[in-house]
C-alpha cells in the first residue's frame, strides 16, 4: 500500500495532473494548460520584475498548492470514505487550477516557483502515506483539511494585505476564499463519521 501510494503521488505530482479521472474531475485541457503555465525559468525570466517580498509570497503559496495536491492524491489513493474522497476531489480541481494560474503569473514576472512541497509538507505526506482506515481518514481531515488550510488562509490574507504587486493581491484575495472554503468543508468532515464505501 505504501509503495502504490508514494507511486500515485509521484505520478500526480510530475504529471501534472490528480490520479482520479472522470465527471466533474479535472479535464484534459487544463493539464494541457497547467502544464503550458509551470513557470519555468527561461533568459526572459532570468531576473525577477516584482518585490522580493512579494516573490517569497508567491514561493510560499505554491509549496502549499503542492502539498495540498500531494496530500489530496494520496487520500483518493488510500481513503474508502466517499466524502474524504470527494473532499480529497475538490482540494485537486481547485489547487491544481490555482497553481496554474500562480505559475502563469510567475512566469510574467520573471519569478520561478518551487517544483514541491516544504518540508513540513512533505513530513506531512510521508505520515499519512503509513496509514489506513479511519485512522487515514482522521489524520487526514486534521493535517491536509484543516491544519494546512488554517496555515494558508493566514499566509493569503498576509499577501492580500502586504503585496505590493496589484495581481499578486487580487490572486491572494480570490484564492484565500477558496482555501477558506475547503477549511470550511474539513471542519464539516471532522464531525462527520467515517463511511466505508459500497461494495
Amino acid at each position: 500500500m505504501l509503495a502504490a501510494a508514494w507511486l500515485v503521488i509521484g505520478s500526480a505530482v510530475a504529471q501534472d495532473k490528480p490520479a482520479a479521472s472522470g465527471p466533474g474531475h479535472t479535464t484534459a485541457e487544463q493539464h494541457n494548460q497547467l502544464r503550458a503555465n509551470r513557470g519555468s525559468p527561461t533568459a526572459e525570466q532570468g531576473k525577477s520584475r516584482i518585490d522580493n517580498g512579494d516573490s517569497t509570497l508567491m514561493r510560499r503559496m505554491a509549496e502549499s498548492h503542492l502539498g495540498e495536491i500531494q496530500l489530496a492524491a494520496l487520500a483518493e489513493e488510500i481513503s474508502t470514505d466517499p466524502k474524504i474522497r470527494t473532499y480529497a476531489q475538490t482540494l485537486l480541481d481547485d489547487h491544481y487550477a490555482a497553481l496554474g494560474e500562480l505559475r502563469k503569473m510567475a512566469g510574467d514576472k520573471g519569478v520561478v516557483v518551487p517544483g514541491g512541497p516544504d518540508t513540513d509538507q512533505a513530513a506531512a505526506v510521508a505520515k499519512l502515506a503509513r496509514l489506513t482506515g479511519d485512522e487515514f481518514n482522521r489524520q487526514f481531515v486534521t493535517s491536509a483539511g484543516i491544519e494546512a488550510h488554517d496555515q494558508a488562509v493566514k499566509l493569503y490574507d498576509e499577501a492580500a494585505r502586504r503585496a505590493k504587486d496589484e495581481d499578486l493581491q487580487a490572486y491572494a484575495g480570490k484564492t484565500g476564499q477558496v482555501v477558506a472554503k475547503h477549511l470550511q468543508m474539513a471542519q464539516q468532515l471532522q464531525g462527520t463519521p467515517p463511511q466505508a464505501s459500497a461494495q
